[in-house]
């Protein structure tokens, strides 16, 4: 008889912390994960697909605060991970219309500084 109101106690405390359980992970707002993202704080990170044919793989880092975006690229070849471009965008966004595209040639795009003046003399 005491197996059994044992079994009786073991299973009543494992149905309790089950409901427990439940409602707190039903309480409150879920976040959001993506696989191939990460983040902290203020700081945003992106892989890319493998490019080259699979031996390169780019690795995006935005940092919000800073407003930068820093690129990165893995080689997979043994040569490791190296910076290969960096760009504020705090300019960038008070464009209200860009389009680097001239028919099907692709211009060069604008240095950080172009950008602020362009922005800063269309304010006026």
């Amino acid at each position: 008889m005491d197996s059994r109101r044992l079994n009786t106690v073991l299973l009543s405390v494992a149905i309790v912390l089950l409901a427990l359980l439940l409602l707190v992970e039903l309480r409150g707002d879920r976040v959001a994960v993506a696989q191939s993202e990460g983040s902290a704080a203020h700081v945003i990170g992106l892989t890319g697909l493998p490019i080259t044919q699979g031996t390169q793989q780019p690795i995006y880092i935005i940092d919000t605060r800073a407003q930068v975006l820093l690129v990165y690229e893995y080689r997979f070849n043994g040569q490791g991970l190296g910076l290969t471009g960096a760009r504020s965008f705090k300019y960038d966004k008070e464009f209200l219309e860009f389009n680097p595209m001239e028919a099907t040639q692709f211009q060069k795009s604008p240095s950080v500084e172009e950008v602020r003046k362009a922005v800063s003399g269309a304010r006026r």
